[in-house]
């Protein structure tokens, strides 16, 4: 199972969340889930 699948994504939603130039459209909740699924604190995200 994918990132995607683990998240109830579509691929090409999880492209744009990826994308430098679209990242307005992602939730507190998308990112809180993605960093469960990676093990990785929530505050590591927005780390610059």
């Amino acid at each position: 199972m994918d990132l995607a699948d683990k998240l109830n994504l579509s691929v090409n939603h999880l492209k744009r969340i990826e994308s430098v130039n679209d990242r307005n459209n992602i939730s507190l909740m998308t990112i809180y889930k993605i960093s469960i699924i990676l093990g990785v604190r929530i505050d590591k995200f927005f780390e610059e």
